[in-house]
């Protein structure tokens, strides 16, 4: 994909001011209605460069559309909130077993109980996932969670 920079002419053609108040009227009447969320403002500074990249991140209610998630708004809807957390708990243990099975395999340790024990830290994954997907009782997610963990650790130490 090619990048485009965009020259101070450029920008003030592509955004010229009056369009830019208009828009941010709008963004601030509903800011005032309670419609719309606009956490703190996050500055990027490249290492060795003089400028800088400021982002302002906003949130509209309604449908969400990609654009308003972007930059990970802190207020997506729960549902949404949800999936993402669920696929993020993907990348805590389960590295560990990825790690664990590459060795026992490389090593040829992967005996029928490591197996068995795979399996059935993979059922508790999917069991915790498909908890926090629909009733999400925290619980029951994480008493599913301690079963997978405990089995992790009689993998690691057996």
């Amino acid at each position: 994909m090619p990048i485009r920079i965009l020259s101070h002419d450029d920008l003030h053609r592509c955004l010229p001011a009056a369009a830019c108040a208009d828009a941010m009227e709008q963004a601030l009447r509903a800011l005032a209605r309670g419609e719309s969320s606009f956490p703190l403002r996050s500055v990027f500074r490249p290492e060795g460069s003089s400028g800088f990249l400021g982002l302002m991140p906003g949130y509209r209610g309604g449908a969400t559309r990609l654009s308003q998630i972007a930059l990970r708004e802190p207020n997506w809807p729960t549902p949404t909130l949800q999936v993402a957390y669920s696929f993020s708990n993907q990348f805590e243990l389960p590295v560990l077993f990825y790690v664990l099975t590459i060795l026992e395999i490389i090593t040829r340790h992967a005996d029928f109980v490591f197996v068995v024990l795979a399996w059935m830290f993979v059922i508790a994954r999917f069991g915790q996932a498909y908890v926090h997907l629909t009733s999400n009782r925290v619980t029951l997610r994480g008493a599913i969670y301690m079963v997978g963990a405990l089995v992790l650790i009689v993998q690691w130490i057996g």
